[in-house]
């Protein structure tokens, strides 16, 4: 007789992770260490995405008072001869 009944995977998986999942992760972890890895690495997402619009929402003003605070509070010094170096920054 199988575990799960045809239709009831989704319910009985739930039910049955409620009631014996974390005995089941224990066990998995000290018999194989490997396979609990790989079950925890499968469980995650292969892609993050993260994104923050905030800035979007400034003005241009708003925008530009934003850098010119930044550059007060924390001024770099950069060789302007090679604008892609950033060598001799010094952050004060």
């Amino acid at each position: 007789m199988p575990v799960f009944q045809k239709g009831q995977g989704g319910r009985d998986a739930l039910e049955s992770y409620q009631k014996n999942g974390k005995a089941a992760w224990e066990i998995l972890f000290h018999e194989s260490p490997r396979d609990y890895l790989r079950a925890i690495i499968a469980l995650l997402p292969q892609e993050l995405e993260i994104s923050d619009n905030r800035l979007k929402e400034l003005s241009d003003e708003e925008l530009e008072t934003l850098i010119a605070y930044a550059r007060k509070i924390a001024p770099l010094e950069i060789d302007t001869a090679d604008p892609g170096s950033r060598e001799g920054e010094t952050a004060h």
